[in-house]
């Protein structure tokens, strides 16, 4: 176990809200239905227990519905002590050199019983995925949800990563002038990973385009809507396997905001 660095300090955990939060009217989730997970998917808010930056397995936390302006920060801080207890106690020793990102989503009722449980994203190898799913049925129900909340249910996203860093694509937010372009960039990786960029958004004009290397760029016209997300996936490749299916390592996004270019001034008087 010692060589999965599972060490966290947890006197600094953060909740970083999104704007969505702040949509309330956009908010409302379709009912929740057992079966089938979660209908719109937005993230609300981040959940990051502190972790020094030798960090290398760890978990991370997603609220995916409105949390109706109650903050968390204590529910979550709890809910991960318990869930990362679980986990540490049911990795077995066999996977400590193993490299693998796990997804879960699930709601957790009123009452603290979680319901619709559902494996998001495998990391392809039933001894990672295993102790991630008992982290959660082995802490059901938690504590109940905060009685000033009033929703139906708490929807979360979590994800494990077993020995690797957080993923991450800088710049997170940017604006990019139409026909200008706009350098990516993410946290290093492997020699054995490479990058998959592609967009989203822009229904009804072009978003622009992207590189194998993270250079976007903006349509001439302005699209509609200007927001264009970006995302990067990590992919491991086994060594001297070309024909072996590629792992998802990690994902991140990133929100561009394509605006009309700056007019150039008058000429300046001469002296």
């Amino acid at each position: 176990m010692a060589a999965l660095h599972l060490r966290i300090e947890e006197e600094s955990p953060i909740i970083e809200r999104g704007a969505e939060l702040m949509k309330r009217a956009a908010a409302t989730c379709l009912m929740f239905s057992l079966s089938c997970g979660f209908a719109p998917g937005q993230a609300y808010a981040q959940f990051k227990p502190f972790a020094p930056p030798e960090q290398s397995s760890s978990i991370s936390i997603v609220v995916l519905t409105d949390t109706l302006g109650v903050d968390f920060k204590l529910y979550l801080k709890s809910l991960y002590g318990g869930v990362r207890t679980q986990w540490y106690q049911l990795i077995p020793t066999s996977v400590s050199n193993k490299k693998g990102r796990v997804v879960l989503e699930f709601a957790i009722l009123r009452d603290g019983r979680v319901a619709g449980l559902r494996l998001a994203k495998s990391s392809g190898d039933v001894a990672l995925d295993r102790p991630a799913l008992g982290s959660i049925t082995g802490s059901n129900p938690f504590a109940l949800l905060p009685s000033e909340f009033r929703g139906p249910y708490l929807g979360l996203r979590l994800t494990y990563l077993y020995n690797l860093q957080p993923f991450a694509i800088s710049p997170r937010s940017v604006k990019v002038a139409a026909g200008e372009a706009q350098q990516f960039r993410t946290t290093k990786v492997g020699s054995q990973e490479t990058v998959e960029w592609s967009l989203e958004g822009c229904a009804r004009r072009p978003c622009g385009s992207i590189s194998a290397t993270g250079l976007y760029t903006a349509p001439k016209d302005l699209p509609d809507p200007p927001e264009v997300k970006v995302i990067a996936v990590v992919h491991s490749h086994l060594p001297g396997n070309s024909t072996a299916p590629l792992a998802d390592m990690g994902e991140d996004t990133a929100t561009i905001t394509i605006v009309k270019p700056e007019k150039p001034g008058p000429p300046s008087a001469p002296q």
